[in-house]
């Protein structure tokens, strides 16, 4: 009896779905990677990092008590902010060579920085360990970027800006957090840690956009969610 009253409870559904507003911080190593300028006759060993920031809405489902799914949209600003490349002569440099094809002769450009301006569509699932009034609550979910503009940063000139618009990647995060309910309303603060994530070539640094940078575990971040039951 114990049991079907443990399974009863696990498949009764929540009173309704919800809409979310998430604020969202992740420092991550996007790739250590091997690539080439344009037809040199040899190639970069490439590292980028950075600090990206995001703001998207939701909206959640409840599939169970336990356990949810979510669909979100929303902007994603996917920052480079440190850039180091080595060569074969020994040389390593804090930037990435590019032309601006505005100019009518070509000259190298070093992107020091850059950023790229997305759209970021993902869904996911949540479990949630309920509490007095609160839950802990484990999750994961898949994100594709589309980015719409880009910009990138060049020493005592004006940044360089494209607005060319590309699948720019995707990627599988993991969630861990603390789910405050205050009424209609609740707070839900977590931990973000990417998983896995694939980020392609950037036509800009004349890299085919087929080429794909994988990374494993590359960073940590943080989300804090506001939302309302409907």
């Amino acid at each position: 009896m114990a049991l079907l009253i443990s399974l009863l409870a696990l498949s009764q559904k929540e009173k309704g779905r919800s809409v979310e507003l998430s604020l969202l911080g992740r420092y991550e190593l996007y790739g250590d990677f091997i690539t080439r300028y344009g037809d040199r006759s040899y190639v970069n060993e490439t590292k980028i990092a950075g600090l990206s920031l995001g703001l998207n809405a939701a909206v959640r489902q409840p599939l169970t008590r336990h356990l949810s799914t979510k669909l979100a949209l929303g902007y994603y600003r996917l920052g480079i902010n440190e850039v180091r490349q080595s060569t074969p002569f020994g040389i390593v440099v804090k930037g990435r060579n590019f032309e601006d094809v505005r100019d009518s002769v070509a000259i190298l450009y070093s992107a020091t920085k850059y950023h790229y301006n997305t759209l970021a569509l993902s869904a996911g699932l949540q479990v949630a360990f309920p509490m007095k009034r609160s839950s802990l609550t484990m999750g994961a979910d898949v994100v594709y970027y589309f980015t719409y503009s880009q910009r990138y940063h060049r020493e005592n000139r004006p940044a360089y800006k494209t607005s060319n618009f590309r699948t720019l990647g995707w990627g599988v995060n993991a969630q861990a957090g603390w789910l405050k309910q205050l009424g209609d309303f609740y707070i839900h603060p977590q931990v973000l840690l990417p998983v896995y994530q694939v980020l392609r070539g950037d036509p800009v640094f004349k890299e085919d956009e087929r080429l794909k940078i994988h990374k494993w575990f590359n960073g940590v971040g943080a989300i804090i969610t506001v939302g309302k039951y409907l």
